[in-house]
C-alpha cells in the first residue's frame, strides 16, 4: 500500500499525463478551423500535430537520465510549469508560426513529465502484480486521453473556438504544480542513478527527425523520393546513436538495453502501434469533417467507441498481461488494429455506417492491449532503477512512430503535392485517405504476422508474477 503523499502524488502527475496526451489529439478536429484562422494548406496543419510530437521525442532522449538523477516530482514540476506558460503562447498565437512554436515548447515540457510520472508509479509500487496494475492503469489513461481527444477538441471548439483547447490546460496546470510542490518531501523517491543526459546524442535525433518530417510534410523532393531519403536519414541516425550508446547508460539509445532482443522487439512495436494510431486518428477526423461536411462535435462524438474501447480493455490489461505471454498479446492487439482500420476502410469512411463503431473499438482496443503489455515487459526488463531510461527510450520510439504515421498519412493523400496546397475534398479525400488507411491496415498485419511468427523466447511464454526491483 502506497503512503498518502505517493497517492497524492501520482493522481497529480496521472492528471498530467492525461492532459499532455490529450493535447496529442484534441486539436485533430480543430484543424480546419485553424487552418481557416491562420491560414496554411495540409502541411501546416500537419506540423500543428508533428511540432509537438517532435519536441516530444525529442525532449524524452533527455528527460529519462534526469528524472533518474532528480527524481521524478522535481522534474515533473518543472515540465508542467512549461507546458502551462506554452499553452498560454498557443492560446493567444495571432499567426501560424506562433502557434508552432508554442507547440514544440508544449512538447518539451510534456517530454519532461511523461517518465517522471510513471517513474513515480514504479517507485511507489513494489514489483510484481501490484506494479504491473497500476502500469496497466497509467497506460490506459495515457490511451484513453489519446483517444477522447477528438470528443473534447470537438466540444470546446463548437462552444468556445479552438483556443479554448489551449486554454484548458492552464488552470490544470496550475492545479498540478501547486499539488506536486505541496507532496514533494514525502512523495517516494524513484531508485536513482547518476548519469548526465546525452546531450550530442538529443542533438542527433532532433536533427534526423525533424529532417525526416520535413522531407515527408514538405514533399522536399517530390515523390517518393521523399519518404525513401527520410529512412534513409533516420537508419543512420539510429546506427550512429548506437555506436555511441555504448557504455553509456543514459544515451538516447543505450546500446546495452536496446539491444537486447526482447527490447528492441518491444520499442520496434510500439512504434508501429502509434504510427498506425495517431495516422487513423488524424486521417478519419479529417475526412469526416472536410468530406462529409460533420461538424468538430459531431466528428468528436464519433470517435465514442474508440475511447470507451481503449479505457474498458485498459483495466484488464494488466491482469492478461500476467496470464498471457506478449508475443499472443501484441501479436494479436496489431491484427484487431488492422482490422479495424481496413473495416473502416471497407464502409467507404461513412460515419454514418453501422459498421464504422466496429471499426473504432477494434482500433482502440487493439491499441491499448498491443501498448500496456509492452510498458510492463520493459519496465520488468530494464529493472526500477533505470525505470526513467526505459520510460523514456519507449516514449521517444512510440512518438517517433507518431510523427511519422502522421507525416507519411499527409504525403499520401497529398499525393506529391507541396504541403502548403490545400486539402483535397469531396469524394477524391475520400479515396486519398481510404488508401493511405489501406496501407496502414496492411503494414499492421504484417508487423503481427512477423511478431508471431519470429518472436524472441522471453515474450513467448508467460510473463511471470514477480520481476526483479
Amino acid at each position: 500500500m502506497t503512503s498518502r503523499a505517493a497517492r497524492a502524488g501520482i493522481g497529480l502527475l496521472t492528471a498530467a499525463t492525461f492532459m499532455l496526451f490529450l493535447d496529442v489529439t484534441v486539436v485533430n478536429v480543430a484543424l480546419d478551423r485553424i487552418g481557416t484562422e491562420l491560414g496554411g494548406g495540409l502541411g501546416a496543419l500537419q506540423w500543428v500535430l508533428d511540432a509537438y510530437t517532435v519536441a516530444l521525442t525529442v525532449g524524452l532522449a533527455g528527460a529519462g537520465p534526469l528524472v533518474d538523477r532528480y527524481g521524478p516530482v522535481p522534474v515533473a514540476v518543472v515540465g508542467v510549469a512549461v507546458f502551462t506558460v506554452a499553452s498560454v503562447v498557443c492560446a493567444l498565437a495571432p499567426t501560424a508560426g506562433v502557434l508552432l512554436a508554442g507547440r514544440a515548447a508544449q512538447g518539451v515540457g510534456a517530454a519532461v513529465v511523461v517518465p517522471a510520472s510513471l517513474g513515480l508509479v514504479a517507485a511507489a509500487h513494489p514489483a510484481g502484480p501490484a506494479r504491473s496494475h497500476a502500469v496497466a492503469l497509467w497506460s490506459a489513461i495515457g490511451a484513453v486521453a489519446l483517444a477522447v481527444g477528438p470528443l473534447v477538441g470537438g466540444v470546446l471548439v463548437q462552444t468556445a473556438g479552438w483556443r479554448s483547447i489551449f486554454w484548458l490546460n492552464v488552470p490544470v496546470g496550475v492545479v498540478v504544480c501547486g499539488g506536486l510542490l505541496a507532496v514533494r518531501r514525502s512523495a517516494p523517491a524513484a531508485a536513482r542513478v547518476p548519469g548526465r543526459a546525452d546531450v550530442l546524442g538529443v542533438v542527433v535525433l532532433a536533427a534526423a527527425l525533424l529532417t525526416a518530417a520535413v522531407l515527408v510534410i514538405e514533399h522536399v523532393p517530390p515523390g517518393p523520393l521523399g519518404p525513401a531519403l527520410a529512412v534513409v536519414v533516420l537508419v543512420g541516425a539510429v546506427v550512429l546513436l548506437l555506436r555511441r550508446g555504448r557504455g553509456r547508460p543514459h544515451a538516447v539509445l543505450p546500446t546495452d538495453l536496446v539491444t537486447r532482443s526482447e527490447v528492441a522487439v518491444l520499442l520496434l512495436l510500439g512504434g508501429a502501434t502509434f504510427a498506425g494510431l495517431y495516422a487513423f486518428v488524424f486521417l478519419v477526423p479529417l475526412s469526416d469533417q472536410a468530406a462529409f461536411g460533420r461538424s468538430a462535435l459531431a466528428t468528436g462524438v464519433a470517435f465514442l467507441p474508440l475511447t470507451v474501447a481503449l479505457f474498458a480493455v485498459g483495466f484488464v490489461a494488466g491482469r492478461l498481461a500476467e496470464r498471457f505471454p506478449e508475443r499472443l498479446l501484441v501479436g494479436g492487439a496489431l491484427l484487431a488494429m488492422s482490422a479495424g482500420t481496413g473495416l473502416a476502410v471497407g464502409v467507404g469512411l461513412d460515419p454514418a455506417s453501422p459498421v464504422r463503431p466496429v471499426a473504432l473499438v477494434l482500433v482502440g482496443a487493439g491499441a491499448t492491449l498491443a501498448l500496456t503489455p509492452a510498458t510492463i515487459a520493459l519496465l520488468r526488463l530494464a529493472g526500477a532503477p533505470r525505470a526513467g531510461v526505459v520510460t523514456s527510450t519507449s516514449n521517444l520510439v512510440r512518438n517517433a512512430g507518431g510523427v511519422l504515421g502522421v507525416a507519411l498519412a499527409g504525403w499520401a493523400v497529398h499525393a506529391g503535392r507541396p504541403g502548403a496546397g490545400p486539402v483535397p475534398a469531396g469524394p477524391e479525400l475520400v479515396d486519398r485517405v481510404g488508401g493511405a488507411l489501406a496501407a496502414v491496415a496492411v503494414a499492421l498485419a504484417v508487423v503481427a504476422v512477423a511478431f508471431l511468427v519470429v518472436c524472441p523466447p522471453g515474450l513467448a511464454r508467460r510473463v511471470p508474477r514477480a520481476e526483479p526491483a
